[in-house]
């Protein structure tokens, strides 16, 4: 009888030990993922503020060309600045 219960406890203590280990795997297995899905994110959306940042400063310099031109009287002058405008690189495709 003794002996019954002491084996009952040792495998109730290894049922526990063993659902704890599994446990523990398990969560590192969804922390790893979590990890891996969060640095795509991060990525993803520094690609598109690095987007929109560029965006904005190439409407910056076309508004600062138009400006300009409003200023120029001479035509020769607004042409040259008009070319200029149509040169700003447009990295965002």
């Amino acid at each position: 009888m003794k002996e019954n219960i002491r084996m009952l406890v040792t495998f109730g203590f290894m049922a526990v030990l063993a659902l704890t280990l599994s446990l523990t795997m398990i969560s590192l297995g969804q922390l790893h993922a979590g990890n891996n899905s969060m640095g795509k994110r991060v990525e993803a959306n520094h690609y598109i503020t690095a987007a929109a940042n560029d965006m904005r400063d190439t409407l910056h310099l076309g508004l600062e060309s138009l400006k300009t031109m409003q200023l120029k009287e001479d035509l020769l002058e607004r042409g040259n600045v008009h070319q200029a405008c149509n040169q700003i690189p447009c990295r965002h495709g």
